[in-house]
């Protein structure tokens, strides 16, 4: 791979896609430019390490949709004091006094969500998810779930069949989400040591509700045995 090609498509994310800041940070030619101005063409020719970067991506930008809503939802006239709520991602977006965005930290986030990738791997996250030990259909160096251990491998897998019957109405569950380990009133934001990835089934899951040692404890490993054995029928059918 180009390294330089690389760099710069990494850079997108911290750029927003600009093609003015990102021709005069590294004074990107027109055939460059070409080459990674499409997310297809990206996704083909950069795979894995391109993807991983669009990821985040989406990410940051529901989280900002997140905020956005709840100040919207602050400023609603009907909504008492007592009822309004806190912001969750003020760590990575600052929103201003009209409802815009005043600063973003897109680049602190990319950074810390490609370290989560890194800290998740089977073999690291094994010691908590003890029923990781001897899975073959998921490599060590594979990122996992953190509650129930399942690979965004095989929830491609599940998600892409035309007959699986557990996609969701908002398309979500292709890979995964971001999660508050505390979401407690005292600590309900998404900060680089409060938030870790996780499969959607286990995101809606826990909710607001259930500490981490309770789902991986009482749910982590029959959900990883149910998503398991779907993906697993769908494996066998091909």
């Amino acid at each position: 791979m180009d390294e330089r090609i690389m760099l710069i498509i990494e850079s997108r994310i911290i750029y927003g896609f600009d093609k003015k800041k990102l021709k005069e940070e590294y004074n990107i030619t027109e055939i460059e430019w070409k080459e990674i101005k499409s997310r297809k063409k990206i996704e083909l020719h950069f795979a894995q390490e391109v993807f991983l970067i669009l990821k985040i991506e989406k990410l940051f930008k529901s989280k900002i949709a997140q905020d956005k809503d709840i100040f919207q939802w602050n400023k609603d006239a009907k909504n008492k004091e007592k009822d309004k709520k806190n912001l969750v991602f003020t760590e990575y977006c600052i929103i201003n006094e009209d409802g815009g965005i005043a600063e973003e930290k897109a680049k602190e986030f990319y950074l810390d969500v490609k370290k989560l990738y890194q800290k998740q791997s089977k073999e690291k996250l094994k010691e908590h998810l003890t029923w990781l030990v001897g899975e073959k259909s998921i490599n060590k160096d594979e990122s996992v779930c953190n509650y129930c251990g399942v690979s965004e491998t095989v929830l491609g897998v599940l998600y892409n069949d035309e007959s699986y019957t557990c996609k969701t109405k908002r398309k979500r569950g292709a890979w995964f989400e971001l999660d508050r380990e505390d979401a407690s009133k005292e600590n309900n934001k998404y900060t680089k040591d409060n938030m870790v990835l996780c499969c959607y089934f286990c995101n809606n899951h826990k909710s607001d509700v259930i500490s981490v040692s309770d789902m991986r404890k009482y749910f982590g490993q029959p959900m990883f045995k149910f998503l398991m054995s779907k993906y697993d029928y769908i494996k066998s059918k091909k």
